[in-house]
């Protein structure tokens, strides 16, 4: 989804800088985007369907993450050459995966076809935050999954199991890293959970931010955007900030959400709109008066305050990854130098 907003390719590259050799991609299109900026990491792609995307996936050298017997079969079908695959295994998450009960298959199928080499195992963690509790869901899950690596035949290099929530729970919990993990939120600095946090060893890479482009001096009584939702109670200063819901602001932050300008939190003033979104700038205490062009932060840090992804979620009632995930292509990325 974009690196969860990020911007796919610049942070592939960053972390292509800092030694990693893996990134995941959920579809074939994602990961032929990678190359296309030269990305030259090994991109596993846990979503593909058909000849099409089969035939796409070895002309561009994307490792296919294979969860089902049709996928098995168009590749049988397709390569040429040898071909790296990983596997996935349904241990209890009930999306993609094969089952325990068939490893004998595919066993028989890689024997009767050694161009298709297996280099990786994994599976996925429903309710990754319990993994260090006894006898929990991801507990159980593991347990599963080791029974199957035990069944093939020689060793595979990479077995590939924890998320971001299971990794933070073995951390906490000063227990070993069995099996190889797939970040997802940590990578960006977000914890997973309320109830698992790795801050401030970890910090949020991207702040979302706009700046004033209009001003309206509302009187008492007024209303404020759409369906006028919002009624000024005494006069007031409203700034017009140019980002709304279709670049990611969340439509449900009308009127309960805030953002930071001159330093200090600022109420979200009536309905978000597609494109704007106003604000209370009455009581904004600073020696200078609010004027267009000043800084305007959805969530970040400025001054002393900070606004934070978590926060932003609970208020506007979605998760975390929802909230980064919904920060739209047209919204300017622009990326600093990793310190």
């Amino acid at each position: 989804a974009n690196a969860y907003g990020h911007g796919d390719v610049a942070i592939a590259k960053a972390l292509e800088k800092e030694g990693c050799r893996f990134v995941g991609v959920a579809s074939v299109e994602e990961g032929l985007n990678l190359r296309k900026y030269n990305v030259a990491l090994e991109i596993l792609t846990f979503g593909f369907y058909g000849k099409e995307a089969v035939q796409e996936m070895l002309a561009h050298q994307l490792t296919p993450v294979v969860s089902s017997f049709e996928q098995f079969e168009n590749l049988v079908l397709l390569a040429q050459s040898e071909t790296s695959l990983h596997l996935k295994f349904n241990t209890g998450m009930n999306r993609l995966g094969f089952n325990f009960n068939d490893v004998n298959r595919i066993m028989d199928l890689l024997v009767r076809n050694p161009l298709l080499r297996v280099k990786g195992l994994c599976t996925h963690l429903h309710s990754g935050e319990n993994m260090s509790e006894p006898d929990s869901s991801s507990f159980v899950q593991v347990q599963t999954f080791q029974k199957i690596t035990k069944l093939f035949n020689s060793p595979v290099p990479y077995q590939h199991v924890y998320n971001s929530a299971a990794m933070l729970a073995i951390y906490k919990n000063r227990q070993n890293f069995s099996f190889g993990s797939r970040p997802g939120l940590l990578v960006y600095g977000i914890d997973p959970t309320e109830n698992l946090s790795l801050k401030p060893l970890i910090s949020p890479v991207m702040e979302f931010k706009s700046k004033i482009v209009g001003l309206q001096h509302v009187r008492s009584g007024e209303v404020v955007s759409y369906s006028g939702t919002w009624q000024a109670p005494k006069d007031t200063l409203v700034g017009i900030v140019p980002a709304g819901y279709a670049d990611g602001i969340m439509r449900s932050l009308s009127n309960c959400g805030e953002v930071l300008v001159g330093g200090a939190r600022r109420a979200i003033l009536g309905r978000v709109c597609m494109d704007y979104t106003m604000v209370d700038l009455s009581s904004v205490q600073t020696t200078q008066l609010p004027q267009i062009g000043d800084e305007v932060i959805f969530w970040g840090q400025q001054g002393r305050e900070e606004i934070t992804v978590e926060e932003v979620a609970q208020k506007g009632q979605h998760s975390t990854y929802e909230v980064m995930t919904g920060v739209s292509e047209r919204v300017p990325r622009i990326y600093g130098v990793l310190q």
